[in-house]
């Protein structure tokens, strides 16, 4: 791999894990807020959640 390959590569993957802590530190802080201002927290880590989700949309927008 050419050297500039190479050193372009390993900033962006810097650049990557660099933003996914960011966003990491900023959903715990999103989190914590609802927490403390009593909004429900529904968990989603893959599309099998959604019908969940969904309902309880449907419930609480009515």
């Amino acid at each position: 791999m050419p050297v500039q390959a190479y050193h372009y590569r390993k900033i962006t993957l810097a650049k990557i894990r660099d933003y996914d802590i960011i966003g990491q530190e900023i959903n715990a802080e999103i989190k914590e807020f609802l927490k403390n201002v009593k909004v429900p927290i529904l968990t989603c880590k893959s599309f099998r959640d959604y019908k969940k989700i969904f309902e309880f949309i449907d419930k609480y927008s009515s």
